[in-house]
């Protein structure tokens, strides 16, 4: 297996939860109409699945690290495929609740997997390297997902989505099962025992770079979730946009990711991966802070908010990836572990953000603006903060 694959298929496995959440966006108004139910309940199916992601990743690492990738990858996809299902044939807004929750649970294998395999191969700055460009190939589900998703709808309802996120994923399935050799030999028999959990979370969180990212990224991850499962509703109460258009020009947005990630991959190696997510937080907080400025100006036209989530775009996943890469670099020997440790926390954390403010912001773009600026001021306020350092940390 090359390292040009497992870059390949991390891109790919991480883009599949991007891609399974995105392309549900343009659905939302059909959904709580033909469900009969409030709008926010249909928004929540996001963080709902975040939820059930990161609960599966306190399991998923662990027994990774017990019973190799390979396996855990194979049952992550199939119960993925199970969830996808059961959401295309749910009659009620709880049974696709349901569903995502199966979804997420699924999912949950595959991020944790991804990650773990990019450890096991690659360490140091080229970690991060590595880790750029697989959330390179990660963008193209934001991109595609949308468009996908209004196509999907206009042709066969929001179910059809659903049959789209089922396609991709047993293509990927088929991917896995072709293409993935096992990149943990040295298997932990005990990996799976409530101590040695207990022992290697603890490892980590004692270890003081690993603790620093890990809280950068968890308030990064509230950034994206609050940024995503607001969009649609925000298009429309502030520019009246919804439909093909919403799903066009949020697409178009997306780009700022891969432009973000390409620019990530060659700039750590002229900064460095600290530097690099610092420059990228320091561009959020100016990106998030002139968006509640012109908004309470009336001068945040639609334009003019596309290009500023284009510019948010670009540096999120910059100072998330490399936040990724700085949590797990010193813990080699348990990298499972670390990766479920990182998604547990920074999707948990991020969901519940997102849940509670969801009532607060209510598509009200000066809400939603001043949360988004507090918190990356909070994110650039941990990047700067002066850190003790040990001798082999990355930076």
């Amino acid at each position: 297996m090359t390292n040009r694959f497992v870059i390949l298929l991390t891109g790919l496995l991480l883009g599949l939860n991007a891609f399974a959440n995105d392309i549900l966006l343009p659905t939302f108004t059909t959904i709580a109409s033909d469900l009969n139910t409030p709008i926010e309940s249909v928004q929540a199916l996001i963080p709902i699945f975040l939820i059930a992601a990161g609960c599966g990743q306190l399991y998923s690492g662990p027994a990774s690290d017990r019973y190799g990738r390979r396996p855990l990858l194979v049952a992550g996809l199939s119960l993925f495929i199970v969830g996808t299902a059961i959401c295309a044939i749910a009659q009620s807004i709880f049974g696709l609740q349901v569903g995502r929750v199966v979804q997420g649970l699924g999912a949950a294998f595959g991020v944790v997997v991804a990650r773990a395999t990019l450890r096991d191969t690659q360490s140091g700055p080229a970690l991060a390297r590595s880790m750029a460009l697989a959330m390179s190939i990660f963008s193209f589900g934001p991109i595609a997902a949308p468009l996908v998703g209004v196509g999907l709808l206009y042709i066969g309802g929001w179910r059809a989505t659903f049959g789209g996120v089922l396609i991709v994923a047993l293509a990927l399935l088929l991917l896995t099962l072709w293409g993935h050799r096992e990149t943990h030999q040295n298997r932990n028999p005990h990996a799976l025992e409530p101590s040695r959990m207990l022992a290697a979370v603890l490892r980590v969180l004692k270890h003081p770079q690993s603790r620093r990212y890990l809280a950068v990224a968890c308030l990064q991850q509230a950034l994206i979730i609050i940024m995503i499962s607001n969009s649609p509703r925000l298009f429309k109460s502030a520019f009246g946009i919804e439909g093909f258009w919403f799903a066009f020009l949020f697409a178009l947005t997306a780009l700022g990711i891969m432009i973000g990630q390409f620019t990530n991959h060659r700039i750590i190696a002229w900064l460095g991966t600290v530097k690099a997510a610092r420059a990228a937080g320091v561009l959020l907080l100016i990106d998030c802070l002139a968006m509640a400025l012109l908004f309470r100006m009336g001068w945040l036209t639609a334009p003019v908010f596309i290009a500023a989530i284009t510019i948010f775009n670009m540096g999120f996943l910059v100072v998330l990836a490399n936040a990724a890469s700085l949590v797990l670099d010193p813990h080699p020997e348990i990298a499972g572990v670390t990766a479920s440790l990182f998604g547990f926390a920074t999707q948990i954390s991020g969901s519940v953000i997102a849940l509670m403010t969801l009532e607060w912001i209510q598509g009200q773009m000066l809400n939603w603006t001043l949360l988004m600026a507090a918190l990356s001021a909070a994110v650039v306020t941990l990047l700067f903060t002066p850190m003790r350092r040990a001798a082999n940390d990355l930076i």
